[in-house]
Formats: structure tokens, C-alpha cells, sequence
């Protein structure tokens, strides 16, 4: 650690978040980011920003539900996914599309920057149905989980 770095500590200085986002994809990202901050804060939810890198996974296949991949450690094919800490949002492409900001999945990449925000302003990896109508796919998703998974 820097003698700088130090100085910023001792005296309460925080480092601003970091963005780490596709730059062919930069601005869908900031808007997901931010219209699930919104979504959630509708709900009375307080929260702080936390650093995000969002990776756009290639080694997908097309399946029923859209293009995703498998998880060996889930049992299950993916179309987003967010780590345990919540600071790493995956979402699937078709590989021909990559470079197009159109080709992503919006609901699915708003729907894990939600879990995102809630992960690391410690209110859990679930889905909890007060945010029903403001995430897309959450209710679906509890569905899903609540059928012996998860």
C-alpha cells in the first residue's frame, strides 16, 4: 500500500466504485445499473454503490429459453448469473452477435444487476417478492428456485 493510499484511509477518503463494463456494451450496462438502483430504491431500499464488472460470456449454446451456458455447480443452464459476493454479473450472447448491444438480454442483465445491488448492500442473493414488480423475472425466478433448488 502506498504512502498515498495510507494518507486517503487515515482520513476517510473512499475510492469511487469501479465499472468494469464491455465497451461495445458500456452504456446498456449503465442503464441497467442504474434502472435497478431506481427499481429497488422505489421500494424504500437504502443502498451504496458497490464496485461491478459485468463479462459477457461466448461459450453459450441456444436452448429453449435463449442463449446461456452450463453450470456444472448449479445443475443448470444459465442466461445470467451473479457470483456469491455480487460483484461479477455474467449474461449470456449468441457468439455471431457479439459487439451488439442489441443482442443482449436487457431484463436478464437488469434482473442480475439487481441481485448486484442487493448482494452487496447485504440484502441477500434471493428473491424477495417486495421487488416482484419492479425487477423483471423475479417473481419467475422465485418460482423456479422455490421448486427444490437453490
Amino acid at each position: 500500500m502506498s504512502l498515498w493510499t495510507s494518507i486517503q484511509r487515515l482520513f476517510g477518503k473512499k475510492r469511487k466504485p469501479k465499472r468494469d463494463f464491455p465497451p461495445w456494451c458500456k452504456a446498456l450496462c449503465y442503464g441497467a445499473l442504474n434502472e435497478a438502483r431506481a427499481a429497488i430504491e422505489s421500494k424504500g431500499t437504502r443502498l451504496k454503490e458497490h464496485s461491478i464488472t459485468v463479462r459477457v460470456r461466448t461459450d453459450t449454446q441456444l436452448r429453449e429459453g435463449g442463449w446461456g451456458w452450463f453450470v456444472p455447480v448449479l445443475d443448470l443452464w444459465a442466461g445470467a448469473l451473479t457470483s456469491p459476493d455480487g460483484g461479477l454479473v455474467e449474461i449470456a450472447i449468441d457468439p455471431a452477435q457479439v459487439g451488439n448491444p442489441n443482442a443482449l438480454h436487457v431484463g436478464s442483465l437488469m434482473h442480475d444487476i439487481g441481485h448486484h445491488w442487493l448482494i452487496t448492500n447485504n440484502h441477500g442473493g434471493g428473491h424477495d417478492a417486495l421487488y416482484d414488480d419492479v425487477l423483471p423475472g423475479w417473481k419467475e425466478a422465485r418460482a423456479f428456485w422455490g421448486k427444490g433448488r437453490g
